[in-house]
């Protein structure tokens, strides 16, 4: 296929006619019935209102069929040689240079081309729409890949703003309404009815007011214009950003929500919302982090916030609360991070379905002295205590590892931070994070004083 496009000099793709004339040809008996009924409210003399709307009805219904047939796309052709895309339509001819002019594109719901005058969008209805779209994609390989240069406008979600405005104007009417009512009828139960449609009116408008109209992208400075104001933000003082992801459960359905949010050193942090754009979230980030990740020095991919997480949202296997883990008196004594390192290499890795026929089980670290045996989780769980025994400011951490869930302990020592590996056997337990730091994702961690943390992975 590559070698018979490379052999192309132009190419056309048709639009089906149906799609051009199915719907002013079904629209053509319901004119003419209108105008036969005109004809007889002339003739009989009807009342001169109906004669007016049924007029009016006509005129719309005859500008909606001229306007379906001026606006319905005809052709799409390829000049593969000067890589140059027209499509026609009724009345107008779009030309684009799909060499130079397209930032991107993107298939879903349908071939849309990205470029600095708007989108050019391409139903799939289009006759060889598969074949064009190879042929795009085998033209310019990166095409699919998103990306956008600077400075980029961004527009907030308008369908938003629009459903705000109409609850707005709605809430509005029905308590101007009770208000009248009320006083024509001295009822002080609708007038406290109305007084709350226009509280409720208040709020939504506050809502508008805070809503982003768009947000603008440059290499300086990202900018978010509100109704109430403008907010400027230096990218010079980026300190990180990362993607974070949430999930709304309702009656029979799942919906997850995303956002990007963005800290500053010498500012507010920034939060980007999936539902604050207009534009599609995975893009979205993709173009973000292509600009932006470069002025991010940190070098660790992760990032913590301190969250309130209960103790069985951990695991399966989490059914006590953290400080239950360094209750009773341990028979094992250690002075040093070494003296822990050695007694570790001592125990064995087992699964908790051989040793207690449970998916998963955490054992208190007595236990664990005493069997010598245990996962991840029973490994890591004694070493914390025994870390935050010697004064260091340990965590408990759990995440994954490579590819599969895992638990270990970070501590900070002289100013580095390490990944205490427990399970390690054969080769040095505590290891510096910036060696390691691709092959770990943490999720959740806590820390000596219990207090617990959300991990988000950065850009």
């Amino acid at each position: 296929m590559p070698n018979d496009i490379n052999k192309l000099t132009t190419k056309t793709f048709n639009y089906p006619v149906k799609m051009r004339w199915t719907w002013g040809a079904s629209l053509l008996p319901l004119l003419i019935s209108y105008w036969l009924l005109f004809c007889y409210l002339k003739i009989w003399q009807w009342h001169l209102p109906i004669f007016i709307l049924a007029s009016m009805l006509g005129s719309a219904l005859s500008g909606l069929c001229l306007y379906l047939l001026l606006t319905f796309r005809h052709t799409v052709t390829l000049l593969l040689v000067d890589e140059i895309l027209i499509h026609k339509r009724f009345l107008q001819t779009r030309t684009i240079n799909y060499g130079s002019d397209i930032f991107y594109a993107r298939t879903k719901p349908s071939l849309t081309l990205i470029t600095p005058k708007g989108e050019l969008k391409i139903d799939k209805k289009l006759a060889g729409y598969q074949e064009l779209s190879t042929i795009l994609q085998t033209r310019r390989p990166n095409l699919f890949t998103p990306r956008m240069p600077l400075p980029w406008v961004v527009w907030g979600n308008r369908d938003e703003l629009v459903g705000l405005l109409f609850a707005t104007f709605l809430l509005l009417f029905i308590g101007v309404a009770s208000i009248f009512a009320a006083l024509a009828g001295e009822s002080y139960g609708v007038l406290l009815v109305s007084l709350m449609f226009l509280g409720v009116a208040g709020s939504v408008v506050f809502a508008i007011l805070q809503c982003p109209l768009n947000y603008t992208l440059s290499a300086a400075k990202i900018v978010v214009h509100t109704l109430l104001k403008t907010s400027v933000y230096q990218v010079a003082s980026l300190e990180l950003f990362y993607r974070d992801t949430s999930t709304l459960k309702t009656k029979g359905s799942t919906q997850t929500l995303h956002r990007v949010c963005i800290t500053f050193k010498d500012g507010p942090d920034l939060e980007i919302r999936q539902d604050n754009i207009s534009y599609p979230f995975d893009e979205f980030y993709a173009i973000f982090k292509a600009h932006y990740a470069p002025h991010v020095a940190d070098a660790l991919p992760w990032v913590k916030k301190r969250k309130k997480i209960p103790y069985h949202h951990l695991a399966t296997g989490s059914v006590n609360k953290f400080e239950w883990y360094f209750t009773g008196q341990s028979a094992v004594e250690v002075a040093s991070i070494e003296d822990i390192c050695d007694w570790l290499r001592g125990c064995k890795y087992e699964s908790d379905k051989v040793l207690f026929t449970k998916s998963d089980y955490w054992q208190h670290p007595l236990e664990f002295e005493k069997l010598r045996q245990g996962d991840c989780e029973d490994h890591a769980l004694w070493a914390w205590r025994k870390l935050v025994g010697l004064g260091l400011e340990a965590e408990y951490v759990l995440g994954h590892w490579q590819e599969g869930f895992h638990a270990w302990v970070m501590f900070e020592k002289e100013g580095e931070l390490y990944i205490f590996e427990t399970t390690r056997k054969l080769s040095n337990i505590m290891i510096p994070a910036l060696k390691i730091k691709d092959q770990y994702q943490p999720k959740y961690g806590v820390d000596h004083n219990f207090v617990t943390y959300r991990y988000w992975t950065k850009f």
